[in-house]
């Protein structure tokens, strides 16, 4: 599956999917029957493609093919080789379908596809702001199915499928790890020879995960339907309200700034607060008593802005974070969407790989304006802004 870009050429991205005799219907359960013809595939891809590099590896030898790596307990591949894991970190190119990759879902894919490929029980993606549980199925003795996402706010790490198996030596696990770069699958590694853990092990992991499906803590952001403008509630995110935020509201929230200055400005005081990767402005009074916060900029991922977005987040979850209803999008710069003349959205693409969205509403007798700008399919900043009448 081959990474597509962003900003605006999710339109028209087209999404190439492998075809491999073994497959599973979307969020069909783990089995070790899919393990086992998993492994019957890879295996076969690399017989037919021969030639590998070959390194040491932590435990045995890596066999590095073009597209994937072996794992092995020998420096070669014969039919009584055991592969303990095969590592895939090449997205196919789009006119090249070689290689196997589980449900057809490998390097490449995007966090949705990934969880729509597998169980998921938790739509919400509730959990800690560190992880989620995406499904727990049966239980430890026995066989259970247990679906991990680790992450940092918004932003996915990883997500691993485990398959547990109870036997009589202890309990077989299988696993299948997704790490993410940026919203896009980087690699998957697949273990292809189960580990025997012990049985209390397996059920301390089957529980914690279970446990972990009951909190609730924070979820990830998914509007209720078809996304909607920006508007009053955007502004209260992380804690803050941007709104009736205060200088005392912000220490409480981040602490002391780096750097607390003043400025004038013309009969009116402006007080910039500086922590690292962030800057608040606030407007205030000759008495230095704050008016209101002017201007937030956020240029590193400390918190999570309006819909959670942040700095690093991939430039695409514009389209279904917010409303997307362009009449015409051939030009470099138009309307996202217009609900009236105070709510209101644009989007600029000065250059190659740049993008700047606008976004803008009426709260509370102030115009607020959100800036975000992209490079390179990343969000690099956001400014939120209140504007002159």
């Amino acid at each position: 599956m081959k990474r597509r870009s962003a900003l605006p050429a999710l339109l028209t991205a087209v999404i190439i999917i492998g075809s491999f005799p073994f497959s599973l219907a979307a969020g069909e359960g783990l089995s070790v029957r899919e393990w086992e013809s998993f492994a019957g595939e890879i295996r076969r891809a690399a017989q037919d493609a021969g030639h590998f590099s070959l390194s040491p590896a932590l435990t045995g030898y890596a066999l590095r093919y073009k597209d994937f790596a072996l794992y092995t307990d020998t420096p070669f591949l014969e039919e009584n080789t055991a592969v303990s894991a095969v590592l895939l970190d090449v997205p196919p190119e789009e006119d090249e379908n070689t290689v196997p990759a589980p449900r057809n879902c490998g390097p490449g894919a995007s966090v949705q596809e990934v969880l729509s490929t597998y169980p998921l029980s938790n739509t919400p993606l509730s959990g800690t702001r560190e992880e989620a549980a995406l499904f727990v199925e049966g239980n430890v003795p026995g066989t259970a199915a247990v679906g991990l996402m680790e992450r940092a706010g918004q932003n996915v790490l990883s997500v691993t499928y485990s398959l547990y198996q109870t036997a009589e030596d202890g309990v077989r696990r299988y696993r299948i790890i997704y790490t993410f770069l940026s919203g896009y699958a980087a690699n998957v590694r697949v273990e292809l020879s189960p580990a025997l853990i012990p049985l209390d092990q397996a059920r301390t992991e089957v529980e914690n995960a279970a446990d972990l499906l009951k909190i609730s803590e924070y979820s990830a952001f998914q509007p209720a339907g078809e996304a909607g403008p920006f508007q009053r509630d955007d502004l209260i995110f992380s804690g803050l309200d941007f709104l009736t935020l205060t200088p005392g509201d912000a220490e409480k929230v981040l602490g002391n700034p780096l750097e607390d200055k003043w400025l004038t400005d013309g009969d009116r005081m402006l007080r910039v607060m500086t922590w690292d990767g962030l800057s608040i402005t606030f407007v205030c009074g000759m008495d230095r008593e704050a008016e209101y916060a002017a201007s937030l900029y956020l240029d590193r991922d400390l918190l999570e802005g309006p819909r959670g977005l942040m700095p690093g987040a991939p430039s695409e979850v514009l389209f279904t974070r917010f409303r997307y209803t362009p009449d015409d999008v051939s030009s470099a710069a138009f309307e996202i969407y217009r609900v009236d003349e105070n709510t209101f959205a644009t989007l600029e693409l000065p250059a190659q790989g740049i993008a700047c969205a606008r976004y803008y509403c009426r709260a509370e007798g102030r115009n607020v304006m959100l800036r975000v700008y992209a490079e390179n399919e990343l969000i690099r900043d956001l400014t939120l802004l209140v504007t002159e009448d």
